[in-house]
């Protein structure tokens, strides 16, 4: 039923998707407390204490991260960067499997959203003045930096994880 509320509120244009989590949250909540009564109301502001708590974590995460990306951006460092790859003189392919070593090597010490959000502004814009169309790159690396979240545990994911488990 909830699959039929959120799919059926955004396609009947009742809701956005914004609006159909929120509506999904709450009937997800309804039907945990009144229908099945695996919580119960007192339980309820101790469930909302450690859900603010488990997303201020993964805030944190990504402002950090969004921060050492200002930074970089601030300090021309994706220019560099860029021109540097540029005068090495990659074909499309070799620098396409670059990007992808560098991604995976990321991978290990960060989550994908600070990954997005660091890198881009740097292979982004050398991908673009090796002529490489803006789909055709990101359908080749995506595959990459999201395997983080299936590959290893470390930050967001394990927090997310961490958190969860209490």
């Amino acid at each position: 039923m909830l699959v039929v509320i959120i799919v059926g509120g955004i396609y009947s244009g009742i809701f956005t998707a914004t609006e159909a989590a929120a509506m999904g949250a709450v009937y997800a909540f309804f039907i945990s407390v009144f229908v099945y009564r695996d919580l119960s109301l007192g339980d309820v502001p101790k469930v909302l204490l450690n859900s603010a708590n488990l997303a201020a974590m993964l805030l944190y995460i990504i402002t950090n991260a969004v921060l050492f990306s200002f930074l970089m951006a601030h300090e021309n460092i994706p220019q560099a960067m860029g021109d540097w790859i540029l005068a090495k003189a990659f074909g499309t392919t070799a620098f396409l499997l670059c990007v992808n070593l560098v991604l995976l090597l990321a991978d290990n010490v960060m989550d994908p959203s600070s990954i997005i959000l660091i890198f881009a502004p740097i292979l982004h814009p050398a991908a673009m003045r090796l002529a490489v169309d803006s789909v055709h790159f990101d359908t080749s690396s995506t595959p990459t930096w999201k395997s983080a979240c299936a590959t290893r545990r470390s930050g967001s994911t394990s927090t997310s994880r961490a958190g969860y488990r209490g």
